[in-house]
């Protein structure tokens, strides 16, 4: 990430909340020897363009609605409101999701992948045009369309740049 103000992000710059300057200028004020503090092991090995609070949009056309996957973090998809709190209220009534469908996490890294459940959905995933085989993550990329079943959709948005190009 640049200095100067990203597009993409309609103007915002990031920052250290716990300090109140960007990133990058942390980087431009360490000292030799200074370690990654008290980052843990995962954070201290991301690329340096992520910072913590950062996430991956999914756009779901059907519903206009966006669901935001955070670093190290996971979203998972299905209509059970017990396995997955955020995105049932979106499949409610779409008898082509399972009520435990598919997986999407993002590492540390920044790293994106997608995995259907692995005992299997009934109308499985696919990402554009690939098909996934239940239980084995599909790395994701911006622009990528994962299909639920035959109806529902979801588009990878990276409007923070957490994803490389």
């Amino acid at each position: 990430m640049s200095d100067e103000f990203d597009d993409e992000l309609d103007g915002l710059e990031l920052f250290d909340t716990r300090k109140g300057i960007r990133p990058d200028e942390l980087r431009d004020r360490a000292e030799p020897g200074d370690g990654p503090g008290p980052a843990t092991q995962a954070q201290a090995a991301a690329p340096p363009h992520l910072a913590p609070g950062m996430a991956v949009r999914l756009f779901f056309p059907r519903a206009d609605i966006c669901l935001d996957v955070p670093l190290g973090g996971e979203l998972r998809l299905g209509r059970d409101d017990s396995w997955a709190p955020r995105a049932a209220p979106l499949f409610k009534g779409e008898r082509t999701v399972s009520a435990r469908h598919a997986v999407v996490t993002c590492a540390d890294d920044g790293t994106l992948a997608v995995a259907e459940v692995p005992r299997g959905s009934r109308n499985g995933v696919k990402v554009d045009t690939r098909i996934l085989t239940p239980g084995n993550p599909e790395p994701l990329r911006r622009g990528d369309t994962v299909w639920l079943g035959p109806w529902v959709s979801f588009t990878v948005q990276d409007p923070m740049g957490v994803l490389e190009p």
